[in-house]
């Protein structure tokens, strides 16, 4: 009993993993590309909106510090889905000025 409270806990608090790389870009092209740079970051907010999402139902079904670190946890991957969703907006207004 008691060891199942701590796999649960360490489940909820490992980190998340990353967000997946976007499949075929290197460094040069996603720098120079708003477009590129537009799906990068799109792809990224999904990423975080949907670890915020799980960490969320996460946290509604744990109590004590487990619940304490998976809202912790949402409240990072909410802030990381804003800044992605921030730099889409911002790299969607450069391609725009560029096909005027």
């Amino acid at each position: 009993q008691q060891q199942h409270a701590k796999v649960s806990y360490a489940a909820a608090a490992a980190a998340p993993p990353a967000p997946p790389a976007p499949p075929n870009e290197n460094a040069e092209s996603s720098i120079s590309d708003p477009k590129s740079l537009v799906e990068q970051y799109s792809r990224y907010y999904q990423y975080w909106s949907n670890q915020a999402t799980q960490e969320a139902n996460l946290a509604s079904s744990l109590q004590g510090q487990a619940k304490d670190e998976a809202m912790r946890r949402e409240a990072w991957a909410r802030y990381y889905a804003e800044q992605s969703s921030r730099s889409a907006h911002h790299y969607n207004g450069i391609l725009q000025q560029q096909q005027q």
